[in-house]
């Protein structure tokens, strides 16, 4: 699979996996992860991988960035950075 290390239109970063095996006109579900208290990816790598590796998309946006979402309340609960 590869790695997405991206910014959004808005300036949010955002990271994701995307499967590469037999890709070619292939459409994949899509899960957006949006995460809990903490957004640090590698509390979540290992189950996203996963999830990638059975042929879905993955989309991790962050709040405000990987640092500063490490801390416990940058949180967010109406999905904004989803959209």
């Amino acid at each position: 699979m590869t790695f997405l290390n991206a910014t959004t239109s808005e300036g949010h970063p955002l990271y994701g996996l995307i499967p590469t095996k037999d890709t070619d006109d292939r459409k994949f579900p899509l899960i957006g992860f949006n995460h809990g208290s903490t957004g640090q990816w590698e509390f979540y790598n290992d189950n996203l991988n996963h999830f990638a590796s059975h042929g879905y998309v993955i989309v991790f946006p962050f709040i405000k960035n990987p640092d500063d979402d490490k801390k416990p309340f940058t949180t967010n609960t109406d999905g904004k950075y989803l959209k």
